[in-house]
């Protein structure tokens, strides 16, 4: 690599850093809302039919996103003829407990649940919410594993819901690529590239190289 195109690489990076900063902070610091279902995930329903089953939803969180209030919708039905005290759903996020629903016969038809999600749980980067079902249709053996009626689910419509606010991160070289290349919380990939108002060939040569 030529040294013209080293220092185009440099300028763009220092560009990105030592721009200016009041109203980058400004921007930054703004409310954030966020709001997106399992199938925005990627995610069809989640359905269980066995007595004992778990499933994993993950999604990713940015960094400098600081999650004040989340809540999870969730939408949900079952077989009515689970036994409410050996049927029940629990939930974590990022293996912290959330909450452990009975099933029973008051949200055995598709029903939606708010459930508060321990923000303080979040992270940057991936995290995972975990589904973990018991089902039991007689309270012993094993006959249950055979029965149509032992099912529950999970709709792709359910929720989650973040609010906050979005914080300025310190510029820091060390830490790079951090915060250019930063998870998004759906969708493919989003790539911003900052340059002069006038680029020249070898800066826009460099920037396609980044």
């Amino acid at each position: 690599m030529n040294m013209r195109l080293k220092f185009a690489r440099l300028l763009i990076g220092l560009s990105l850093l030592l721009g200016p900063q009041t109203a980058w902070a400004a921007s930054r610091q703004s409310g954030v809302s966020l709001t997106f279902t399992l199938a925005d995930l990627g995610e069809g329903d989640l359905s269980i039919k066995a007595i004992f089953d778990q499933a994993y939803v993950h999604f990713p969180l940015a960094e400098g996103l600081e999650i004040q209030r989340a809540t999870l919708h969730l939408h949900l039905s079952h077989d009515p003829k689970l036994l409410p005290e050996l049927s029940d759903l629990t939930l974590a996020l990022n293996d912290e407990p959330v909450i452990n629903l009975p099933l029973t016969a008051g949200n055995a038809k598709p029903t939606f649940v708010d459930v508060p999600l321990p923000s303080a749980a979040l992270r940057p980067g991936d995290n995972t919410l975990l589904f973990r079902f018991n089902l039991r249709l007689r309270d012993t053996g094993c006959a249950d594993r055979a029965d149509p009626n032992l099912w529950a689910r999970v709709f792709a419509d359910t929720s989650i819901e973040l609010n906050g606010a979005d914080r300025p991160i310190a510029p820091d070289l060390a830490r790079y690529p951090a915060p250019f290349t930063t998870l998004s919380v759906l969708g493919g990939p989003q790539i911003v590239l900052v340059l002069p108002g006038q680029p020249t060939r070898a800066e826009l040569t460099a920037a396609v190289q980044l």
